[in-house]
This record gives structure tokens, sequence and C-alpha cells, in this order.
């Protein structure tokens, strides 16, 4: 809960050697609104989204268990 940790933690992380080819990307700055017009609705993009949509080989025999159960 410490916006200086999180700031000393960021800085430490960026100074480090690139080790992952994610290390090497970065974010490109685009200052042109997208017209909203183009924009997905919420339903529509929802759609695509789910449990199914959580790792499930990350999770434990009983966490799919339960997932089970609260979708039924």
């Amino acid at each position: 809960d410490s916006y200086e940790l999180f700031k000393k933690y960021s800085n430490l992380i960026s100074e480090l050697p690139p080790i992952h080819l994610r290390d090497l990307l970065d974010f490109r700055k685009n200052n042109k609104a997208i017209p909203l017009e183009e924009v997905e609705s919420v339903t529509h993009i929802r759609k695509r989204f789910g449990s199914g949509s959580m790792s499930m080989g990350a999770l434990s025999k009983e966490a799919h268990e339960t997932l089970a159960i609260a979708m039924n």
C-alpha cells in the first residue's frame, strides 16, 4: 500500500537487463481517439468472456469442482 515502494520496485525492474522476449517490447503511444461508433458494445465483448477464459490448468481440483457446482 505504498506508492513510494511501488516506484522503487518499478525502477529496479526497469533497470534489469532483458531476459525475456517481452522485455524488449514497449507500448506505442497513440494520442488519436477511436470514434465511439468503431468500439464494440459491452454486450458483444462480454460474450467472449466466461469461466473458460481462466487458465483451468492452473486451478486446483477443488476449484474445478466448486466452479462446476456454481455454474449449475
